[in-house]
């Protein structure tokens, strides 16, 4: 039987990307906006969102903590990495399917990421480019978004690799970060 083919696609509805991609910023500095699944560096924002904190019974975070995260993530030889699609995961869940964004190393591995998570980061900095940690526990790690070559912020991956997506063909070219990137459906 043929495999699925991940739609070349990212989230596209704004108003759903900051509802579903960014839960607050819960930062106590102004230099970083994180909700702790996402962690971008404010000063290279490109798209005017109006960042808001969480609802109710947040803690901010202290930037010395952030910062250290930071560093010590930003700092690591990273291996590219490339966005190749969406797809859903198909074992039963408490809340039903659950649609990833699929990354895939040079060496074919492949790791997923929240689609409305990645494509805020995207879009909030005009990423152009990603990164994972070389180790062999890479899927667990950070993954970093470029802009030109420096990293401009990061998004923690879900625990979800290519074993949960049988279905699926990945090894379709990849999809370009930006523009390029149409709605999920």
């Amino acid at each position: 039987m043929a495999k699925k083919k991940l739609k070349p696609a990212l989230p596209k509805d704004e108003s759903v990307i900051l509802e579903l991609g960014f839960t607050g910023n819960i930062s106590e500095d102004k230099k970083f906006i994180t909700d702790g699944h996402s962690l971008i560096l404010a000063e290279r924002v490109t798209k005017g969102w109006e960042i808001e904190r969480p609802k109710d019974g947040w803690k901010p975070v202290k930037v010395d903590s952030i910062q250290k995260l930071w560093d010590g993530t930003v700092s690591r030889e990273g291996k590219a990495a490339e966005f190749i699609g969406c797809g859903k995961i198909s074992e039963v869940l408490e809340d039903g399917p659950t649609f990833v964004a699929v990354l895939r190393k040079e060496d074919g591995a492949t790791v997923c990421v929240n689609p409305w998570i990645l494509q805020f980061a995207v879009l909030m900095v005009s990423a152009e480019s990603l990164s994972v940690d070389p180790g062999p526990t890479w899927f667990q790690k950070p993954i970093l978004l470029h802009r030109g070559v420096d990293v401009v912020a990061m998004i923690m991956p879900m625990r979800f690799t290519g074993h949960d997506l049988a279905d699926y063909n990945l090894t379709g070219p990849a999809v370009p970060l930006g523009d390029g990137i149409h709605a999920v459906s």
